[in-house]
């Protein structure tokens, strides 16, 4: 395996990562964290704005095309829709940069990158 290849493979590993560690931010709402100022820069809706998320799935989907990975590209086509959506949205907020996933949205794309996970797994290993 060359280095640019296993380099295409392990940025597309973080990225499928970043996705599968999703987390909505609708516990957090009730709960009052000013007392812990690092824990709060680490919860959800600052980890996972939806600008950031749309930069890791655009990304996840040059590493798949580059690394040539047919049937995961095709697992992978399930973000599409979802991708369009959130691009959409993003484009009509005044402040784009604040926007969360919502909870329902957030837990298919944590399905959709698991099952690009394992195809990946799979398909990388046939070759």
């Amino acid at each position: 395996m060359s280095a640019s290849t296993a380099s295409s493979f392990l940025k597309l590993g973080l990225n499928l990562e970043y996705l599968r560690g999703i987390a909505s931010v609708s516990d957090l709402a009730g709960r009052n964290l000013d007392p812990f100022p690092f824990l709060r820069e680490n919860q959800p809706s600052q980890r996972y704005a939806a600008v950031r998320v749309v930069t890791v799935l655009r990304s996840l989907f040059a590493s798949l095309e580059s690394l040539n990975l047919k049937k995961s590209l095709e697992v992978a086509e399930g973000f599409r829709p979802m991708l369009a959506e959130v691009e959409t949205y993003l484009g009509k907020a005044s402040n784009p940069d604040v926007v969360t996933l919502l909870d329902h949205f957030a837990d298919k794309l944590i399905r959709i990158a698991d099952d690009v996970a394992a195809s990946v797994k799979e398909e990388a290993g046939a070759k």
